[in-house]
């Protein structure tokens, strides 16, 4: 490929981007509106600036331009229709409806729309309709989701129609990560729980890779595992987090996938695993004991938790409530509060207290806590450091978009909002992504004020203790709490 052409790409390139390239917005023709469309002058006016020239080398940059086609794979992606052209020139009928406002101009419009209609030559319609006529780019823009859990996968699905969408996610499905706990006591819940990205990504411009994200290379390019460099219009940040593997061993599982609490059930059904130790006190270790307490009442569980309240970001009352159901479903449970797992011993099957010293039997530990955002792969690009946080949390505005990076989003426990990370929380952050998305792509140069914001508001959490109770807490109470709450967790 010739060094004109590669640059000739490459402008094409800056022109579709948000918020530099070359300003496109809806306009209408009297009654009739054309979406993301540029005028001819915008396109000069455009060009003459970025390359710094005159008028006359801008107008036969546009007119190379009009004419390239997208026959570069690499360019593209695999995805990209090698007959595709960039731009499409508008309709006569629109033009002709734009020409009817004037009596006097009719008979010209109509002899230069017969003379343009009579051409072939795509250079010229350009040339006779640089000053009435507009443009567009005739593909989608491209956004690339890193990341298939909820926030991915849902934003990916509310957007397939607006644009092109490359989905990486290295499983290939989204599992409802709430409902994970739920599996222990019952493998039939498992395959009940997780859906196939392909089951609700059906769009034609939708291509999903099970691949892995290994680095930025620059704001508009990725690079996988796989060596597949990719290039983007957008990009979401939506790769969840996970336990940090503080303990490791055979009896050791962590509530993060089905197939973890599968292998839970098949070790809690040995009659000799008596001892089940759980570190954390949050949610996810108290959803995990409550489901051992009553599908396997003879074990003895052990909840080691730091702080000495469960919950911690509640109030005593859900504390409370807490203790006295394990006291009444399960007397035998313990809680060692302020506490922490110093040592696990995988031959003896024992842990080991840090503050009291103190030495507890363990056949099976679940640790529940050391929440870890997933974002390893963005702290090996450079430019990117300044947008992370110190524990690797994204810093994001409240438009959900990465500051100093207006075409980068990023939503789910990933981001620096202070707030529970909970699916549903990431669920409401898709809603202010897709809405976002889909406008920026329809018109550059938005302003921050007319996207749409993420509100923190406290919002309402439900928290399952065994397979029948739940509680329903909004901020530090508990507004309902039995089997009501618990019918509505199990819907969601």
């Amino acid at each position: 490929m010739s060094s004109s052409r590669l640059e000739d790409i490459e402008l094409l390139k800056e022109m579709q981007r948000p918020g530099t390239g070359v300003n496109h917005a809806d306009k209408s023709f009297f009654f009739r509106k054309t979406k993301a469309v540029f005028s001819g002058s915008d396109a000069v006016s455009w060009i003459k600036t970025r390359l710094e020239c005159d008028d006359e080398k801008a107008t036969e940059t546009f007119e190379r331009l009009l004419n390239i086609q997208l026959l570069d794979v690499s360019l593209r992606f695999s995805t990209m229709s090698s007959s595709s052209t960039l731009f499409s020139a508008p309709s006569e009928s629109s033009s002709s409806s734009s020409d009817s406002s004037s009596s006097s101009s009719s008979s010209d419009s109509s002899s230069s729309s017969s003379k343009s209609s009579s051409s072939s030559d795509p250079i010229q319609l350009a040339i006779e309709k640089m000053d009435r006529g507009q443009f567009r780019f005739t593909r989608k823009k491209r956004l690339v989701v890193v990341g298939g859990g909820f926030a991915g996968a849902m934003t990916a699905r509310l957007v397939q129609h607006d644009l092109e969408v490359i989905l990486i996610d290295k499983r290939g499905f989204v599992e409802l990560t709430p409902s994970v706990p739920f599996v222990i006591g019952d493998d039939a819940k498992a395959p009940k729980i997780s859906f196939s990205h392909k089951s609700f990504l059906k769009a034609l411009d939708v291509v999903i890779l099970k691949e892995q994200v290994v680095r930025l290379t620059n704001p508009f390019t990725l690079e996988t595992g796989g060596g597949m460099v990719i290039e983007f219009d957008f990009l979401l940040l939506a790769t969840g987090s996970f336990y940090k593997p503080v303990f490791e061993g055979p009896d050791v599982l962590y509530a993060t996938s089905a197939d973890q609490m599968l292998l839970a059930n098949q070790r809690l059904a040995d009659p000799s695993v008596t001892e089940i130790v759980i570190i954390g006190g949050g949610s996810v270790a108290l959803e995990v004991a409550g489901q051992i307490a009553v599908f396997f009442p003879h074990k003895r569980i052990t909840i080691v938790a730091a702080r000495e309240k469960l919950m911690e970001r509640t109030s005593t009352t859900v504390h409370d409530s807490v203790i006295k159901w394990f006291s009444k479903h399960s007397p035998s449970t313990r809680f060692m509060l302020g506490e922490r797992v110093a040592s696990y011993n995988v031959d003896e099957k024992t842990v080991l207290l840090s503050n009291s010293q103190e030495t507890l039997p363990c056949h099976l530990l679940f640790p529940c806590m050391g929440f870890t955002p997933c974002t390893d792969f963005l702290k090996r690009s450079d430019f990117f450091s300044s947008a992370l946080e110190p524990s690797g949390l994204v810093k994001v505005l409240p438009t959900l978009q990465i500051e100093g990076f207006p075409h980068i989003f990023a939503a789910g426990d990933i981001t620096n909002i202070a707030e529970e990370k909970l699916a549903q929380n990431a669920m409401n952050h898709t809603a202010v992504v897709s809405k976002n998305l889909c406008h920026l792509a329809s018109v550059s140069n938005v302003p921050s004020d007319r996207l749409r914001t993420y509100d923190t508001d406290e919002r309402i959490m439900l928290i399952s203790i065994g397979p029948r109770h739940a509680l329903m807490i909004r901020g530090d109470r508990i507004v309902m709490k039995g089997a009501v709450p618990m019918k509505l967790k199990s819907s969601t």
